[in-house]
């Protein structure tokens, strides 16, 4: 073989040696956090597929004491709660408690949930009702939330509260037997109105039962 053609085989080698390296380096398995061209992005899971709430509804009045109620999904609690948190319009902290959850927990499935938020109401007519996912890790990526927006019953109330328990509200009877504003007062605080219940306190040995305006609370 000849210095010309011992040259020209070793240029030969080189080229092959580079391709191959090249190769190497920039083929596609090489870079496996890269999506191929016309990859659709992931599928974002809907809020309304990870947690339900029943009350309160959005824009609905609200009053102290207010049961919030709904379900979420198991991976929204961490040991069994969640934050949920009451701000005015203008993002002030009014109050904040945990909702628990009303059955096992370590599931994938809806959980139902319940939180009781007692509150002064703000200056402001409006504000939201933030539920939190519990996310002890921080990450930004297992952050997730709903807000519901509400309406504050601002000014003086129009009902009469004759008592007041854990799981109901005895209003005094008023004297033209207008029962709205106390169904009104009762939806806000996210009870049930009863037009006929019992005046008794829960724990009373001896009552005279009698009709009365009550609101059921549901713990």
């Amino acid at each position: 073989m000849t210095q010309g053609q011992r040259i020209g085989t070793m240029w030969a080698i080189a080229g092959a040696v580079i391709v191959v390296a090249a190769l190497y380096v920039f083929w596609p398995w090489r870079q496996p956090n890269r999506a191929p061209v016309g990859t659709p992005p992931p599928a974002v899971t809907p809020i309304s597929d990870l947690i339900q709430v029943d009350t309160p509804q959005p824009d609905q009045r609200i009053q102290s004491p207010l049961v919030v109620r709904g379900r979420a999904r198991g991976l929204w609690y961490f040991e069994a709660s969640f934050p949920v948190t009451l701000k005015d319009a203008t993002g002030k902290v009014i109050a904040q408690v945990s909702a628990q959850a009303q059955g096992e927990w370590m599931t994938q499935e809806f959980v139902p949930f319940a939180a009781t938020i007692k509150f002064t109401n703000p200056a402001t007519e409006t504000g939201t009702i933030v539920l939190e996912k519990d996310n002890p890790s921080g990450l930004l990526e297992s952050a997730d939330a709903i807000t519901i927006p509400v309406r504050f019953s601002v000014g003086a109330s129009a009902v009469n509260i004759q008592a007041q328990y854990d799981s109901k509200i005895v209003y005094k009877l008023p004297a033209d037997n207008n029962s709205v504003p106390y169904q009104n007062d009762c939806q806000a605080r996210g009870g049930t109105f009863d037009p006929c219940g019992s005046p008794c306190a829960p724990s009373a040995p001896i009552c005279i039962q009698m009709c009365a305006y009550v609101c059921r609370l549901k713990k």
